[in-house]
């Protein structure tokens, strides 16, 4: 994503919708000075049609990316597919209610004590 924002609309416009199969879906948030190439995504890729403000604020590029550039790894499963004995109380409850659709993970790389 190009944008602060741009993790923002993705949670907006959802995951898991009919163009991964209505399963996971996950946002990674890493340093690109690895990146051969980068720009917009291009008005005739499938992502336009799919979900345009994602692609507004996407960019497409090749490279390698080293696992100590990653920050960040954001998931949102869909209830169904989260094991019930991982939920939180609060998650529980609102499962309970049948007030949850997806649950919401992120995961940051441990760092090394200095």
């Amino acid at each position: 994503m190009s944008s602060s924002s741009g993790y923002r609309i993705a949670m907006e416009e959802g995951f898991s919708g009919k163009d991964v199969g209505g399963l996971v879906k996950v946002v990674l948030s890493f340093e690109g000075t690895n990146i051969e190439n980068h720009g917009h995504v291009s008005t005739d890729n499938e992502l336009w049609k799919q979900k345009p403000r994602t692609a507004e604020v996407s960019i497409i590029g090749s490279g390698v990316i080293n696992y100590d550039d990653i920050k960040l790894v954001s998931f949102r499963f869909p209830i169904r597919f989260y094991p019930a004995e991982r939920l939180t109380d609060a998650e529980l409850d609102l499962l309970d209610a049948e007030q949850i659709k997806f649950v919401v993970r992120h995961y940051t790389q441990k760092k090394a004590a200095q």
